[in-house]
């Protein structure tokens, strides 16, 4: 820095060094994507019709692959050339039946599936067999979201009553999650909210702003690894253990910019971002950045995170999503046709539902590798 003093017998220039700022420079991401064409694709003319497909699906550590069929209410085992292995389950109300199939999850080698019904947890082997079911939670709000490394599951519960989209406050609420007993007889809370209007871990019900893909559920920003369940937090991914601790791991960044026809919008609408201010302010000028944010987590056995970017601040197609490992790096960002919903990967295989032209909605596998 260059410094002038001017005094009346004299003219001092003093030249000052500051010590040069530190910048840190984050080098962007690999651009991944879906490889070639699919290991198999399962269509309308196999003996299984696929409809309304849970967007959670598993993959063992067997390599079998399991959907959840809700149109139904059955779990349809995939070997991995996409043979139908095993179908389990219907509708109904006895032991392995379902009342209305929602969401599976694993510990590797057994398959939890969750009712949409009666709060109960029926539990399969890989081969296919009921082991037990468990009765937890409220019908109303309790969802599981996934299962821990000793067989305890993990629960988020839903507000009763989530806040109106253009009402005074956030459309967040604040998202209790428990640790259940194997057997449903023990609930550990691990991070109830308190009174205190700063709680942090509030979750929108629609999203991280006004979805145009699609209203987004609470229960789809949790995920577990391990014995850690990792909540996106709007723009900040955390990490919680089951004694309760947390520590925020990664906070959104490369944020697209407003166009006009976004902040047009949205001009009228309040969003649920970080304020209660109008939308109109809350955005800016054309041209200035929003921050990013992520809608749906889906867990990799192997040790990483994939975390759907919320696709109204982003462009149309394709679908955009982050991968990143339990240390908060962002390893990689892959991009999904619209057509497709990613519901289970495992390393680089990733099982995703195409819905074609018709509606008519096609279970694929692919390897993912860079673009």
């Amino acid at each position: 820095m260059i410094r002038c003093a001017v005094s009346a017998a004299r003219i001092v220039i003093a030249l000052t060094l500051l010590p040069a700022a530190t910048v840190a420079v984050n080098a962007q991401p690999p651009t991944w994507a879906l490889v070639g064409p699919p290991l198999f694709s399962i269509d309308e003319n196999s003996r299984v019709i696929f409809h309304m497909v849970s967007d959670r699906g598993v993959i063992l550590d067997s390599g079998l692959a399991v959907v959840a069929n809700g149109g139904s209410s059955q779990l349809v085992y995939l070997s991995e050339r996409g043979e139908i292995v095993h179908l389990v389950g219907g509708r109904g109300g006895g032991p392995g039946e379902f009342d209305r199939l929602h969401r599976i999850f694993s510990d590797g080698r057994r398959v939890f599936a969750t009712d949409f019904g009666p709060p109960r947890i029926s539990i399969f082997t890989a081969d296919g067999e009921l082991a037990s079911y468990v009765l937890a939670g409220d019908v109303h709000t309790d969802r599981i979201v996934g299962v821990l490394a000793d067989g305890r599951f993990v629960m988020a519960s839903e507000p009763r009553r989530p806040p109106r989209m253009g009402s005074r406050g956030p459309g967040v609420a604040a998202m209790p999650i428990r640790i259940v007993s194997a057997d449903g007889t023990k609930v550990t809370a691990i991070a109830e909210p308190p009174r205190a209007s700063s709680w942090s871990t509030r979750l929108s019900t629609r999203g991280p702003g006004p979805d145009l893909g699609g209203a987004c559920l609470p229960e789809q920003n949790v995920a577990v690894l391990g014995s850690t369940s990792f909540v996106a937090e709007g723009h900040e991914l955390v990490a919680i253990g089951v004694d309760g601790s947390r520590r925020a791991i990664h906070r959104a960044t490369n944020p697209p910019r407003v166009t006009r026809a976004m902040r047009d919008g949205l001009a009228g609408l309040r969003v649920a971002m970080d304020s209660t201010r109008p939308a109109a302010e809350q955005i800016g000028g054309v041209g200035d950045p929003l921050p990013s944010a992520w809608m749906q987590i889906v867990p990799d056995p192997t040790g990483r995170l994939w975390l759907r970017v919320a696709e109204c601040f982003r462009h149309p197609d394709p679908r955009v999503w982050e991968i990143i490992d339990t240390s908060g790096t962002l390893v990689a960002r892959v991009e999904i046709p619209r057509s497709s919903r990613l519901i289970a990967v495992r390393g680089d295989r990733a099982l995703i539902v195409r819905s074609d032209s018709l509606g008519v909605e096609h279970v694929e596998s692919f390897r993912v590798g860079r673009n």
